[in-house]
């Protein structure tokens, strides 16, 4: 059935709350433009205790594609159910992982607007299949890409 836990703060609306605490890098940041249910989130703040995550998806309904409307119906899920899974697992990370409800271009450039010059250790780009929104978002992320960064 329907996952439930305490979803509410996981969602982010402003910026300052995309960090544990406002101009402090964490050791370790990814951001993950498509993260539907959250798998990879989950798999990566499992293994990496030092991990933040930066969770981004506009969770429109449309997920064709992803291989998995099928499956959803035959679990009888609403269309939020994808997003409502990722942030269940935001919440049991929490503050280590958050989540962007905006396509990857807006969170991209947001993400550019705060985050200080290399701070982002991994960007996996999994969102959008066309070239121009990725190369769009790619190229915005870009300067706060650590030269040691992927």
């Amino acid at each position: 059935g329907m996952p439930s836990c305490p979803i509410k703060e996981t969602l982010l609306d402003r910026k300052k709350e995309a960090l544990p605490s406002a101009g402090d890098a964490p050791d370790m940041l990814i951001v993950e433009f498509g993260v539907f249910r959250g798998h990879t989130a989950d798999f990566l703040l499992s293994t990496f205790p030092n991990l933040y995550y930066i969770g981004v998806d506009i969770w429109d309904g449309d997920y064709s594609g992803r291989g998995s409307m099928s499956d959803m119906i035959m679990r009888n899920e609403s269309h939020d159910a994808p997003m409502i899974e990722a942030q269940c697992v935001m919440h049991r990370f929490w503050p280590r992982g958050r989540l962007l409800r905006m396509d990857s271009v807006q969170a991209a450039s947001l993400l550019r607007s705060f985050l200080p010059d290399g701070a982002v250790s991994m960007v996996y780009e999994d969102s959008s299949k066309t070239f121009s929104e990725v190369s769009s978002s790619l190229r915005l992320i870009d300067p706060k890409l650590a030269s040691s960064g992927m």
